[in-house]
């Protein structure tokens, strides 16, 4: 009899398909805003979004450097506390209601942003995420956020936390008709 289940059991199993690229995706946790999202490393979550059209990067005792984009630059506030030892939550990205993907943007400088930074264990740590988007991509997009992917399996086994920030099609119109000029970031 039981080999009668063990063959049912595979013959099933087999009707199990992946659809392409799908076995190779982080495994995420959803959470929306102000929502904590634990992870077995770290828990995160988002307190809150805005929109600029140019950023100012300001560093005590260095004149300040103005960064522009044609799109928008959507910045992300996240809370994250490591759980057992400190952690760099160095992947994020947007990830847009059709499966787009914008990583972080690359035009700023270390130390602006909290992918370049570890979380420390029983603490939040707050910290920016800048995205360099279209303002299309906004309606019912996601902030993904985890740690730096495995050298051995790139991003296939991470866990990921991905945050809704309720952007639907009028909240999303209304955040980048208020985007700012010169938003004001400190480099550390």
């Amino acid at each position: 009899m039981l080999g009668v289940l063990l063959a049912a059991a595979a013959a099933w199993v087999q009707t199990l398909v992946y659809e392409p690229g799908e076995a190779t995706q982080p495994v995420m946790t959803d959470g929306g805003l102000n929502e904590v999202i634990s992870r077995a490393d770290y828990s995160v979550k988002l307190e809150g979004i805005e929109a600029a059209r140019s950023l100012k990067i300001v560093k005590k005792g260095l004149p300040a450097d103005v960064v522009k984009t044609d799109s928008l630059f959507l910045i992300a506030k996240v809370a994250g506390m490591a759980t057992k030892r400190p952690t760099k939550l160095g992947t994020a990205y947007l990830l847009t209601e059709d499966g787009k993907r914008y990583d972080t943007t690359d035009m700023l400088p270390a130390g602006v942003s909290l992918n370049t930074r570890s979380v420390q264990v029983g603490w939040w740590f707050r910290g920016l995420y800048f995205f360099e988007v279209p303002k299309e991509a906004l309606p019912g997009a996601r902030i993904v956020v985890g740690p730096e992917p495995s050298p051995l399996f790139g991003e296939q086994f991470q866990f990921y936390a991905r945050m809704d920030p309720g952007l639907d099609e009028d909240k999303a119109a209304k955040l980048a008709a208020q985007a700012k000029n010169d938003y004001q970031v400190v480099r550390r």
